[in-house]
């Protein structure tokens, strides 16, 4: 029996251990290491997840104690279970693990993805344009005739006993959930689309609430986040894209692994990149994978209340990450006839990562003390009722805009014709 170390993002660890290693005999999961574990507030893998081979759980350290967990615990085998990141930090990661004596591996699309009798469409993206994806698959479905039921990627916050099988039908079954406001805002949009929402810790429990509850439904639309690679085997694949994903010419992994393996990529937001990269990003599409399908999208960057921004100053404020080169927020000021934009340190954006209270208070207090007229604001969910502050905010979004054909509608046509 080999000691084993899972490192990686909370959602694709847990499901890692889940699928492969629970109740496996030839291993022993001695803990996880991750980023996100202040997410989860010091908690062990709960039993009620492990199975009585863990009687006190599985503890869950903070990333940067690799080095002494590995000695710690005699350490054998790492497994890295990481979405959204280099191939270099994959390298460097994986270097770390050697020179502190264990092995590493990733653990593969098949031994990672559950199968289901139903059909699966999966839609993989990181940004806001995921779920408005979704939506539209789950529309044209409707237009079939075909029932279907949305699942989403986990993100693990606050008490996991809490999450280990959920399931929203209605609004109020949000009120008192233990999901973030981001994730809340997008299973509204799912609800007000007329669509049950599952979503969970342990998807096999996730799949076998499905059939009880839902056990009318056609199709299973699999809703991805982190770029990460589908829990479910999909009978048809679609991952997005937008410029921002290319990176000294290669992308994140594993997004190079969901290209070679979708049938269908949308290259997103082409109305705000250079012709250059788009073909760029089309080239590096088709050297992964020649036979995908590529849809072309423009999302335009629209705001609410446009009016109120001409000749005003702005501050602008995004939620980002560190790939992200272009700001829907600067869009928008250019395009609305914005005098001016309030520099933060020497950015024009402030950026917004998390969504913790502490992040928000900062957040506040700068933008009250901020010399500007109003706020333009593009996060996944309303900003004004978590923050107080002395200016009007304005929303700026992007619209999931098909370019031509092929596009959802065609694609979902010829799927069905599969099936």
């Amino acid at each position: 029996m080999r000691n084993v170390l899972i490192i990686g993002d909370l959602g694709r660890a847990f499901h890692s251990f889940n699928v492969y290693f629970k109740n496996n005999p030839n291993y022993k999961v001695i803990a996880f290491l991750s980023d996100q574990a202040n997410l989860i507030l010091n908690q062990n893998y709960p039993i009620q997840l492990t199975g009585k081979a863990y009687p006190l759980g599985i503890p869950i350290y903070k990333e940067d104690e690799l080095h002494s967990v590995i000695k710690r615990y005699d350490i054998e085998e790492c497994v890295i279970a990481k979405s959204n990141y280099s191939q270099k930090q994959i390298i460097t990661l994986a270097t770390e693990i050697q020179a502190a004596g264990a092995d590493f591996k990733i653990l593969g699309a098949n031994t990672t993805m559950l199968k289901h009798l139903k059909p699966v469409i999966a839609v993989c993206g990181s940004d806001a344009t995921k779920t408005q994806v979704s939506c539209k698959v789950v529309e044209q479905l409707k237009l079939a005739g075909l029932k279907s039921v949305v699942v989403k990627h986990p993100v693990p916050e606050g008490d996991i006993k809490e999450k280990i099988t959920q399931s929203f039908s209605k609004l109020s079954d949000l009120e008192y959930s233990p999901y973030s406001s981001i994730e809340k805002e997008e299973i509204k949009q799912q609800i007000a689309n007329g669509t049950n929402v599952y979503t969970g810790i342990d998807y096999h429990d996730v799949l076998n609430k499905i059939d009880k509850d839902s056990a009318d439904c056609d199709i299973i639309v699999w809703e991805n986040a982190n770029e990460d690679m589908p829990f479910f085997k999909p009978d048809l694949l679609i991952t997005i894209i937008n410029p921002d994903k290319l990176i000294d010419g290669s992308f994140n992994q594993p997004i190079d692994v969901n290209i070679s393996l979708s049938d269908v990529v949308i290259i997103d937001k082409v109305c705000i990149a250079e012709p250059s990269t788009i073909l760029k990003l089309r080239k590096k599409v088709l050297e992964l994978n020649n036979k995908a399908v590529i849809i072309e999208a423009a999302s335009p960057i629209e705001a609410d209340d446009f009016e109120l921004i001409w000749e005003k100053k702005v501050a602008l404020v995004e939620f980002t990450n560190k790939s992200k080169t272009q700001f829907s927020t600067c869009i928008a000021a250019d395009k609305y006839g914005a005098s001016d934009v309030l520099m933060y340190e020497n950015s024009k954006i402030y950026p917004v990562t998390k969504f913790e209270t502490s992040e928000l208070n900062k957040l506040q207090d700068y933008l009250n003390q901020a010399n500007c007229d109003l706020v333009l604001m593009d996060t996944p969910f309303n900003m004004n009722k978590a923050l107080r502050i002395n200016k009007p905010i304005v929303k700026v979004r992007s619209q999931f805009q098909e370019l031509g054909t092929p596009n959802i509608k065609s694609t979902i046509q010829k799927f069905l014709k599969k099936i």
